[in-house]
């Protein structure tokens, strides 16, 4: 198997700098936590209003946002400035007749608001505790929160919790 080339390489770290580890799309609005975790602001509204008006940091225990501080958070400049650059370049090279060759991914030719309408972010809360067994099998514990990607027909979940993606039993979570 051939393996990466460093274009490829750096293409993949780029496009994972520049995705919200909630909605998995790129940052809109990147606020940074007194954690130094980054989400787009609409996402940190978004987990607040399923929980009791409080944002808590899927990736660090601890840190508690009450969402009369969400606006206040800062913005992420380094990252919103990133996300520009790949947005800028991948416009031109969608209007270019024959695109250069480059290592900038062209990852975004809409707008991530449209994207975003189009989502629907789901959190689910734990309520059991459940020991991974498997490699893809996340461990989980009462009170984690989950961000939810797909629900399959053998009663187990699919989701995103502290930045690893992971299988668990769906009867061990409820809606939020």
């Amino acid at each position: 198997m051939p393996s990466k080339t460093n274009g490829e390489e750096f293409k993949e770290q780029l496009e994972d700098i520049i995705k919200c580890p909630i909605c998995l799309d790129n940052f809109n609005e990147p606020r940074i936590l007194p954690c130094s975790h980054t989400y787009c602001l609409q996402c940190i509204k978004d987990l607040a209003a399923s929980n009791q008006g409080q944002f808590i940091c899927p990736l660090r225990d601890g840190i508690t946002i009450s969402s009369t501080n969400i606006d206040s958070l800062p913005l992420n400049l380094a990252i919103r400035d990133i996300v520009d650059l790949v947005t800028k370049h991948a416009d031109n090279r969608s209007a270019a007749p024959h695109p250069p060759s480059s290592v900038l991914p062209s990852v975004m030719t809409a707008s991530t608001d449209s994207l975003r309408q189009q989502q629907t972010i789901k959190f689910v809360k734990v309520i059991d505790s459940y020991v991974a067994e498997h490699d893809d099998e996340l461990t989980i514990q009462p009170g984690d929160l989950i961000l939810l990607l797909e629900r399959r027909p053998d009663q187990w979940c699919k989701g995103n919790l502290h930045g690893k993606i992971g299988l668990f039993p769906g009867n061990f979570v409820q809606d939020i």
